[in-house]
Order: structure tokens, then C-alpha cells, then sequence
């Protein structure tokens, strides 16, 4: 109760000491409620929905039971629910600010100090609003890791994306688990092979949760990136894959081993040419080198133009053209995996062999060159020229 005092005074005799006697005034309430005040108003609070983003203050307050209505009131405080709030429940306290940590059901009850009058509440807290985005490979499983960590995936091979929206609490906020969903996508290069190609691939869709990610540049390495808007705020997540070759998918024959090289479709020997190296490359459907033939295969179609046959730097795809003819002509030369299922072929054309110098020579023990003869009219002599 409260404490006064009671103050008497003659109204007859002025100047006469007032008397004063201290009375204590107890005030009894027969119910409590909880309330929410708003702009100055007080509203009963029979039943509450939130979110688990949300701050609701609740206050206590006592019915008078000399029917003046309605006073703030010290109370204890409690929360029976799966979940918690950041703020304790105060014990005691006239008002509590209820912040839930997670969604589910349950009550609020609070108990006046020194009385047994209560007053309870049910309580739903729902999910709150988008506060994270997170990259699964699917709707189901566990999340993609995050950069510097990367993921392998081979040029031509789809790379699953599935973006799922949280809010702060971690709660799966499903109403954005949909195709129409405002998710934009985007590829950042992080680096370019040897070859210096680009985009690295290309994305199924523009927008919604669920995505996939077609790479075609091998030996790049790729930042796909999710992002969605709300409230002026951009969630994003991104996953980072690095691109190997593909399958095999053919031959290149090529002048060098290089990942870049050009395919040779045709090679011309000049007159002066007796030989040429070649190489087989094996390369996916994209053009992305996987390695140098292994033991590869050299025929030739017509012998009696070129020779073909492997080196014996046989892990290098290598193989050795020598000309056989000294006239224009030409054949096709092919190149094959060793079991023969790969191959590929090229135009090897000869020039005419061209000559800048003549030797003349006899044979004498071996060839002998000669620049001046001498000889009787009763002999001969045989004459050859190179």
C-alpha cells in the first residue's frame, strides 16, 4: 500500500499548531491484464502473433476494486514455450519487452508481487522477415561452403544451384521457394586458363530459386552468385567452381602440344621439307584440351606420298610425316587414339622438289666428285650427277 498523512487545522483559532497523523492506504485489485499501449492507449492482450524479428512490450496492469479503473502493477514474469526471448522475463517488472529467438507456440503468464491474481496470454511466433540467402545444391542436403573454398565441375556438366531465403532466426522462409521468385543471377570470372576465354558458361535461367550452371571453358575458375532485394536490402550468397576438361570428344593434330594450339586441317611440305612432327591432341566437345593422345596411332593413305608413324615420345602424342615422293602430290594422314575409337586427319601436300646446285661425280672406290676429266679416245667413262 501507499503512505499519507491526514492534516488537521483550526479554522477558529489561528495560529494554533496543526496536527498531522500519517495514514497508510492500501489499494486491493481483484484481476490482472496484460495490455500493449499504443499512442497513449491501452489495449488488452488476450492472445499475441509475432515474429521472431519483432519487439512487442507487454505491461501489467491490476483492476482497482474500488472500481477506479485500472493501475500499472509490479508482476513476475514468465515464458512457457519451446523458445526463449533475448530479453529474460523480468521478476519483477510492470513491463517486458518480449523478444522471441525462434518460431513455435506456447503462453505468458505473470503472476502480481505478493498476490496470487495472474494473467496469461497464448503465443505465436511466427517467421520473420528475408534476412539471409543461402546456395544448396539442391532443395534438400546441406549448403554449398563457402569461397576460398571451390567446387570441381567438368566443362559441359550442369552444376546444380538451389537458393533457399532464411530469416533471422534460420527458419526456411518457403513463399520464396518458387520459380517466379525475384533471385537474379550472375557469374564473376575469378581467373581465366591458359587460353584467356570467356564467360566461362552460361546460366538455365535469369531468375527464381532453382538454377543450374553449364560450364564450357575449362581451366577457368568462376564465382556464381545469388542475390535477392528486400526492403532495400540485398541478401547474397555465392559458390565457387573451377572447370575441368569435359569427356573426350576428338583429335586436334597440331604443330605443337599446346592447350591453345590450332587444329591443322592441312600442311604443306616445301621442297625442301623431308619431315614434319605432328601432334594429337585429345580435346572435349568445347575445344578444352585434356592431354596429348596416349600411344597414339600415324597411318597414311598413300605410302608411296608420305610416311606417317609415331615417335617414340609416344606420351606426347607425337608423330613423324617423311616424304616419299619428289613430285606435287598429296594424301590424307590420320591420327587415332590407340584403341582406334578417336580420330582425326590432315592434308599433308607436297611441293616439287626444287634443285640450286649440281655435282657431277664417278665412282672410284666410292663416289668421287669432279670437276675436270681426262680421257683417251680408246675409253669411256661413266658420269653420274647429284
Amino acid at each position: 500500500g501507499m503512505v499519507g498523512e491526514v492534516r488537521a487545522d483550526s479554522k477558529e483559532y489561528m495560529g494554533i499548531n496543526h496536527d498531522v497523523v500519517p495514514v497508510k492506504i492500501t489499494v486491493a485489485y481483484d484481476s490482472l491484464r496484460i495490455v500493449r499501449r499504443i499512442a497513449s492507449n491501452d489495449y488488452r492482450v488476450d492472445s499475441l502473433y509475432t515474429t521472431i524479428d519483432s519487439t512487442t512490450t507487454l505491461i501489467v496492469q491490476g483492476r482497482r476494486a474500488d472500481g477506479l479503473g485500472w493501475d500499472v502493477v509490479n508482476g513476475n514474469w514468465e515464458l512457457n514455450a519451446p523458445f526463449s526471448s533475448i530479453n529474460s522475463p523480468p521478476r519483477p517488472g510492470q513491463s517486458w519487452d518480449f523478444s522471441p529467438r525462434d518460431t513455435g507456440r506456447g503462453a505468458i503468464k505473470v503472476v502480481m508481487v505478493n498476490s496470487t491474481l495472474s494473467a496469461q496470454i497464448k503465443v505465436v511466433v511466427g517467421a520473420g522477415a528475408p534476412y539471409s540467402l543461402v546456395l544448396f545444391p539442391s532443395a534438400t542436403g546441406s549448403p554449398y561452403n563457402s569461397i576460398p573454398y571451390y567446387y570441381n565441375d567438368s566443362a559441359g556438366i550442369s552444376f546444380p544451384l538451389y537458393a533457399k531465403i532464411f530469416d533471422r532466426g534460420g527458419n526456411w522462409l518457403k513463399q520464396y521457394d518458387n520459380s517466379s521468385v525475384a533471385i537474379s543471377w550472375r557469374v564473376r570470372e575469378e581467373s581465366l586458363g591458359p587460353c584467356g576465354k570467356s564467360p566461362t558458361g552460361t546460366f538455365a535461367r535469369t531468375n527464381g530459386n532453382q538454377n543450374s550452371f553449364t560450364p564450357t571453358q575449362a581451366y577457368n575458375v568462376a564465382d556464381l552468385i545469388a542475390s535477392f532485394t528486400y526492403s532495400g536490402n540485398t541478401l547474397a550468397d555465392t559458390v565457387r567452381i573451377s572447370v575441368l576438361p569435359g569427356r573426350p570428344d576428338h583429335i586436334t593434330i597440331q604443330l605443337d602440344t599446346a592447350t591453345c594450339g590450332v587444329d591443322q586441317t592441312r600442311y604443306e611440305m616445301a621442297s625442301n621439307d623431308t619431315t614434319v612432327n605432328l601432334y594429337a591432341i585429345l580435346r572435349d566437345r568445347h575445344g578444352n584440351k585434356i592431354e596429348a593422345v596416349q600411344v597414339p596411332k600415324w597411318y597414311s593413305r598413300d605410302t608411296s606420298v608420305v610416311k606417317a608413324e609415331p615417335t617414340n615420345r609416344i606420351y606426347m602424342g607425337e608423330g613423324i610425316v617423311t616424304r616419299n615422293s619428289d613430285s606435287v602430290s598429296q594424301t590424307w594422314v590420320i591420327a587415332t587414339t590407340s584403341d582406334g575409337s578417336i580420330k582425326d586427319s590432315i592434308v599433308i601436300a607436297l611441293s616439287d622438289i626444287t634443285y640450286d646446285l649440281l655435282r657431277i661425280f664417278i665412282i672410284d672406290n666410292g663416289k668421287k666428285y669432279i670437276d675436270t676429266i681426262r680421257v683417251r679416245t680408246d675409253q669411256s667413262l661413266t658420269l653420274y650427277v647429284e
